[in-house]
């Protein structure tokens, strides 16, 4: 049998044996229909007590702003959560002594890592279509219009993305230390800590740009940016949150940072970058020197030749 297969088993068997799985599933589906009732209660009050002249633009942009903000409550309990979750995954096995026995039977490291990697986006994947589920559920049961199938799979795009990001970089944090208490705490601060730099980011952003250009609004100030807020803004992977709103529409009154395409890609890039980070620092795992030592002994040999 494959040796990537054989890791899945054995992950998913962990996995599925352990009692935080189901208490994890079962607190998914309930977080998710409380928030979706709250949205639909949010959604009916507002066609219900709002204008007084309802078109059908008019409730479609009621639609979709009631599920942009489904998404940006449910994605950011699902992101805090999986990039803690990740962030257990190498470390629990490293503080049992798994991993490193796992390790000395000659297995491939990368093998081990990317294991783990496509359990985690599994278990997004079932995270956001159980939130999807939920979502239609209670619609449907209260009898409140929705947008059609098309749109309602759009907006889960950048969700995904962003979680699928974040767990990324979680599972890389996690290949840093052996202690999986610490390593959620870690990740846990590294998430608070973006989510709080990038608005500030955003907003001094377009100071800046509106300043070298006095022309300029907050609906394009983004043809101006400064280089060093470019790099804060697109190099924070807080800005795939944004995604949602773009794409169902939702760009009136502020400036559009990414199309579809753009979007994707940065995500791609951002989920290439934590997994190469993880992989290179979870191969130190089965080095007998450190990788400072590694650059010293060539650089010695260089030397002599």
């Amino acid at each position: 049998m494959n040796e990537l297969a054989i890791h899945l088993r054995k992950d998913i068997k962990l996995l599925t044996s352990d009692s935080l799985f189901v208490i994890f599933m079962v607190m998914l589906v309930v977080t998710s229909f409380i928030i979706a009732l709250t949205i639909c209660a949010a959604y009916v009050q507002s066609t219900t007590y709002g204008s007084s002249v309802v078109t059908k633009a008019s409730l479609e942009a009621s639609q979709a702003s009631a599920l942009v903000n489904y998404w940006g409550t449910v994605g950011s309990l699902l992101t805090a959560v999986f990039i803690g979750a990740s962030a257990m995954a190498m470390s629990a096995e490293k503080e049992s002594g798994m991993g490193r026995y796992t390790l000395s039977h000659k297995v491939r490291g990368r093998a081990f890592y990317l294991s783990k990697l496509i359990v985690v986006v599994a278990m997004v994947l079932i995270a956001m279509f159980i939130a999807l589920a939920a979502y239609l559920l209670v619609f449907s049961f209260m009898d409140v219009p929705m947008l059609d199938l098309d749109r309602l799979a759009a907006s889960m795009v950048f969700p995904f993305l962003t979680i699928l990001v974040f767990s990324s970089l979680g599972l890389a944090l996690s290949t840093m230390g052996s202690k999986k208490g610490a390593m959620v705490a870690v990740a846990i601060i590294v998430f608070f800590t973006l989510s709080v730099i990038f608005p500030i980011s955003i907003s001094m952003g377009a100071v800046a740009a509106m300043r070298a250009d006095p022309t300029l609004t907050y609906d394009n100030y983004t043809e101006a940016l400064p280089l060093e807020y470019q790099l804060l803004i697109y190099g924070n992977p807080m800005v795939l949150t944004y995604g949602s709103n773009y794409i169902m529409g939702g760009t009136e009154g502020s400036a559009q940072l990414f199309d579809t395409t753009g979007g994707v890609l940065l995500a791609a890039g951002f989920f290439a970058a934590f997994t190469a980070l993880g992989l290179v620092m979870f191969s130190r795992e089965r080095m007998e020197r450190s990788w400072s030592e590694r650059a010293k002994r060539l650089l010695a040999r260089l030397r002599r030749t």
